[in-house]
């Protein structure tokens, strides 16, 4: 960092893996101070990783500085420079020769088994100069693996290499240990590896090796340096990272033992790069997953900080089997705990392992233990299961822990008043999602009630608590009917927002997004569509840049605030609110592909959402095929949950019903809307005030398409 930011010419700064860089906060801080002090110059810094998660989410909490500098950065995904052209057949011609030449040998003649499957680059390439290779030494007959397979074959085209270096070095070791001392090299580096003593150390874990002489230590030592050297001098490990986490997997597939070594007596990044490694190995090798819970299970006191952290970097498959340790594996109670304060909230990755350890703790504490902290607990396992979508298991906790908090609060109000509002807000959003909204009206009340009057005490601390609960007011009012009422309490919940946003907008700017998202709805409600895209607009754009640094917290949220813009776009701007609507689908399915009932309603809500805009547009074929998705969504939700999506449900059909009379089908069209019409006729027996009029309007379609016959 000094140096680039001495240099007299601009310098890009590339830092790779940067999910792995357990230094990368602070760097990015220096790189901030730097920036303060207006010495950085022609600086630019470009991070590289294999996904954007919770290791670029955790930056945001390093200082203020980082915060500062991640919120203003902007993230790209790179997809592969492939086009329709660019088969797995001509990638694999194309590279041909270029191994051939490298190798010093006329280009073989060699075929490609055909695959429905487009393989990865690396692999095809892998291919083909497994093709060069066997040429060279007369095998395989000039036909190359089209699959993950080739990988091993190139594994043994290299272990070829190690046997002969070896040999000629003097190493009198066999082939299998070879192969162990390349596995740990790549299994655990780190920062001390260009440390003679360290390097000799990680060969030891090595069994064969453990009680090795220091002079056959040593001569591997150097052997590995020479195989691959880097340019410090030290030992390089093989390359590239896929062919890598393969040879990891066989041999700790192969050797009981090494699984043993390589995972016991770590230090912290040791234990992170053996674990992402072998989990990097689950996409490509079929016995990854089983070593993976093996070790898991049998190293989970000691490497559960490294898990957490690994997991992070990597995504939901250490997560998973994080998770499934912690349900039952033998484990003292601390332990449990010291790993639950651990796990970040909120999670995607994370959040079965959270669900996990929290509901270990609270289905264990004895009859006798304090009130509190079994409020305490039913609280965190409540939201352990709204984070995973189960809203039911929610509820049930959370009354338990509102329940304890109401007790606690009358006796010790300045104590526990404020666990009984927040846990009450909680209630309030559970059973809303559960579709008992008079319910949910009511609790939320108590809620509101409670953060006034805190707020009226200590403004600094409850104000945003406050502002958060006229905004799920507002929400519950709206489905209530109470239209203007809703308006009125989100419009509050703005103005709190928009004053603690300006006086700290890096923590309150998410709240205001979402006060504005909230108050968009409601003036739309209310026909003030252009207040409404207003307001939408606003809240798309600082979402945009919350999702940008913190994808995992904020995608759902820029995916809903993108709906509401599509929807309040109005007349004169309808390619806008398609594309705004097309977002929002893409957003939701990849969120619901990770966690669907999370987000599956959300994918179905932008599927009637992108219909409809596709219809004012005059695609009408589009539209239809795209509702018709949504349907059949809504009704694979409502056969789970009928009370909570029934409306929903109905709401598609109607708008199903209509995309058919657009092309002509009144027949299917009057089906539709007949099972539209009974639904919505015991919906508005239930609530007239809310359902009544959208009877009226299917009721109206009916009578539209009989009189076209």
């Amino acid at each position: 960092m000094q140096a680039a930011a001495l240099a007299k010419e601009r310098v890009l700064l590339i830092v790779d893996y940067a999910e792995t860089r357990s230094d990368l906060s602070a760097m990015l801080t220096e790189v901030a101070a730097q920036e303060a002090a207006g010495r950085t110059g022609g600086l630019r810094v470009l991070l590289l990783a294999r996904h954007v998660g919770e290791w670029w989410t955790a930056l945001d909490t390093t200082s203020d500085a980082t915060r500062a500098l991640t919120a203003r950065t902007l993230t790209r995904e790179l997809s592969p420079p492939l086009d329709a052209q660019h088969d797995n057949l001509r990638i694999f011609q194309e590279a041909l020769p270029c191994y051939a030449k490298a190798r010093g040998r006329p280009t073989p003649e060699a075929e490609l088994p055909n695959s429905s499957e487009q393989l990865p680059v690396l692999v095809l390439h892998a291919a083909a100069l497994v093709a060069v290779l066997d040429d060279e030494q007369g095998t395989h007959g000039g036909r190359a693996a089209a699959d993950l397979g080739v990988l091993d074959r190139l594994l043994g085209h290299e272990s070829r290499l190690w046997a002969d270096t070896a040999q000629r070095s003097g190493v009198g070791v066999s082939l299998p240990v070879l192969e162990q001392v390349i596995a740990v090299l790549a299994l655990l580096p780190d920062s001390k590896s260009g440390n003679e003593s360290a390097l000799r150390h990680i060969i030891r874990r090595v069994p064969d090796l453990a009680d090795a002489n220091e002079e056959k230590i040593g001569a591997l030592a150097r052997w590995s340096r020479q195989l691959y050297p880097a340019a410090n001098g030290t030992a390089e490990v093989l390359r590239p990272d896929l062919l890598a986490e393969r040879h990891a997997a066989n041999q700790l597939a192969k050797h009981e033992l090494l699984r043993q070594t390589c995972f016991t007596g770590l230090s912290q990044p040791q234990a992170i790069r053996a674990l992402t490694v072998l989990t990097r190995a689950c996409a490509h090798h079929d016995q990854a997953e089983g070593l993976l819970d093996e070790i898991v299970r049998a190293n989970l006191p000691e490497l559960a900080d490294a898990m957490i952290i690994a997991t992070a970097q990597t995504g939901t498959i250490l997560g998973d089997h994080l998770a499934n340790a912690l349900t039952d594996a033998p484990i003292q109670d601390d332990t449990l705990r010291q790993i639950a304060a651990k796990i970040p909230y909120p999670t995607v990755a994370l959040a079965p392992a959270a669900l996990a350890v929290t509901k270990r703790i609270h289905d264990a504490l004895p009859p006798d233990t304090d009130p509190a902290e079994t409020a305490h607990w039913s609280n965190h396992l409540a939201l352990a299961f709204a984070q995973l979508g189960r809203k039911a298991e929610a509820l049930d906790a959370n009354a338990k822990a509102v329940a304890a908090f109401r007790a606690l609060a009358e006796a010790q109000p300045e104590t526990h008043l404020p666990n009984l509002a927040a846990s009450a807000l909680n209630q309030s959003t559970y059973l809303w999602g559960l579709g008992r909204l008079e319910e949910a009206f009511e609790v939320s009340r108590g809620a509101v009630t409670a953060y006034v009057y805190l707020a009226r005490t200590q403004p600094d601390i409850f104000f945003p608590d406050l502002a958060e609960a006229f905004a799920n007011q507002s929400v519950f009012l709206s489905g209530l009917g109470r239209l203007e009422d809703a308006l009125e309490q989100v419009a509050r919940a703005v103005r709190i927002w928009r004053t603690l946003a300006e006086a700290q907008p890096d923590t309150y700017l998410p709240g205001l997004a979402r006060a504005l998202t909230n108050q968009s709805a409601r003036l739309s409600e209310l026909g003030r569509h252009e207040e409404a895209f207003e307001a939408a607009t606003e809240a798309v754009t600082t979402y945009r840049a919350l999702a940008e640094a913190q994808p995992d917290t904020y995608l759902p949220e820029l995916a809903a605030s993108l709906g509401n813009q599509s929807v309040y776009s109005g007349s004169g701007r309808l390619e806008e609110a398609l594309d705004a609507a097309t977002e929002a689908v893409t957003t939701y399915r990849t969120l619901a592909e990770a966690q669907p009932d999370t987000y599956l309603p959300g994918l179905a809500r932008a599927l009637t959402n992108q219909s409809g805009r596709l219809s004012e547009l005059g695609r009408h074929e589009e539209a239809l095929q795209v509702i018709s998705e949504s349907v059949r969504i809504w009704r694979a939700l409502d056969e789970a949950q009928p009370d909570t999506f029934l409306p929903n449900l109905a709401r598609a059909l109607t708008n199903q019903s209509a995309r058919l009379s657009d092309l002509g089908l009144r027949k299917k069209a009057l089906e539709i809307i007949e099972e539209a019409i009974t639904i919505w006729r015991i919906l508005a027996t239930q609530r007239p005030a809310v359902h009544q009029h959208q009877l009226d309007h299917a009721v109206a379609i009916r009578t539209h398409l009989n009189g076209s016959s």
